[in-house]
């Protein structure tokens, strides 16, 4: 099973998560992928995400994009499973404390407010180092507007990386990479 797990304020219909949705159903594997609509709350998307994953058959991969990236790391040590993360949050504790205060997803038009609890909750499942690097693959880029990329080579040394010059937060050219995340799945 491939799971992607979405960024912040983004969504199921975030244009990777269809990207990779549309190669399994060309591929007649739809029923391998999921990509489950995250509260915008980090301690409730834990909880949603550890009790579903949890009544998954292995073998697991998540694919994790932003904040999903940092939840996936979080999960991939608690089930033991593979994770691709995609110009990955690092340290979203900082990075998201200018976005305290009331939010509208733009994919979702759900209206929220973002609270230091919830940087709280995020600082809980912060993962301090890899136990396992060969079950990880991060793919950056190092024009990502949003977030430093050079987190993610620290964070994950010794992984399998792939750091591309230049594109941006969305990681330009995401296509050309979703034969090789599906096999990297299935290693």
């Amino acid at each position: 099973m491939i799971v992607y797990l979405h960024g912040f304020m983004s969504g199921p219909g975030s244009y990777k998560a269809m990207q990779f949705r549309d190669y399994m159903r060309q591929q007649a594997r739809e029923h391998e992928y999921a990509c489950p609509k995250l509260p915008p709350y980090p301690g409730q998307a834990i909880q949603q995400l550890e009790g579903w994953l949890a009544t998954l058959a292995a073998p697991l991969c998540l694919i994790g994009s932003s904040l999903g990236g940092y939840y996936a790391l979080w999960l991939a040590e608690k089930f033991a499973c593979r994770a691709v993360l995609v110009n990955p949050a690092i340290r979203p504790y900082d990075d998201l404390a200018r976005y305290l205060g009331p939010q509208v997803s733009p994919y979702t038009d759900e209206a929220f407010t973002l609270a230091p609890c919830h940087i709280d909750e995020l600082k809980a499942i912060d993962v301090p180092h890899i136990t396992h690097p060969e079950r990880y693959w991060l793919l950056s880029q190092t024009g990502d507007e949003v977030l430093d990329y050079r987190l993610g080579v620290e964070k994950l040394a010794g992984a399998r990386q792939t750091v591309i010059d230049d594109g941006d937060h969305s990681f330009q050219g995401f296509e050309a990479f979703i034969p090789a995340i599906d096999a990297f799945a299935h290693t």
